[in-house]
């Protein structure tokens, strides 16, 4: 496993965990998946009792083909959402990634760090996750990514590697010493 830095800023914001024998970092890995159709067509068909519970829940009728589409429109919103936030949250308080990650569990209310697991979704209306490990204000490491139809991470293969990459990452930078931004900017400076 590797950290791997995602925005180019002034200091430390975005990165991504390259897990050993990828050949891409998480961020770009989910990405990939989300934009292709027959990834998409094969995950709905096999998640297809979750896709119809998900839309008996939220009030819509998504055919396997909608759902596919849906997908690729949302990946493409949260992308360049996240990359924004990121590059303007510096110096736009109203543009932190905290306004786009939240703690992973809604029991937690406040937004407490290091090393807190954190999602990333644009509204209560997209399948997509993002999951990340918030390690200061406006700093964080992108573990990897789901599509989420069901309420409870433990319930699917799926999401539950999800959480297990969380863990990983978290135990990774902790034996690492990467618990804050002064860390990750030594990190940089090569230290």
């Amino acid at each position: 496993m590797k950290i791997v830095r995602i925005i180019d800023a002034p200091q430390p914001v975005l990165y991504a965990v390259q897990y050993t024998g990828e050949e891409i970092h998480e961020l770009y890995r989910n990405i990939d998946l989300w934009i292709d159709p027959e990834y998409l067509r094969e995950f709905f068909k096999t998640h297809e009792k979750d896709l119809k519970a998900y839309c008996e829940f939220h009030g819509v009728l998504y055919s396997i083909n909608d759902a596919v589409r849906k997908t690729i429109n949302d990946i493409e919103n949260l992308e360049e959402v996240l990359i924004e936030k990121a590059e303007n949250g510096i110096n736009d308080k109203e543009e932190i990634l905290e306004t786009l990650f939240k703690p992973l569990h809604n029991k937690e209310k406040d937004q407490r760090y290091p090393l807190q697991e954190s999602k990333a979704t644009l509204d209560e209306e997209t399948w997509l996750r993002l999951y990340a490990i918030r390690i200061d204000k406006h700093l964080y490491v992108i573990t990897g990514g789901a599509i989420k139809l069901t309420e409870d991470m433990n319930n699917r293969d799926h999401t539950k590697l999800e959480l297990k990459k969380m863990d990983q990452a978290v135990r990774y930078l902790k034996n690492k010493g990467l618990i804050n931004e002064e860390e990750f900017e030594k990190l940089e400076l090569g230290i």
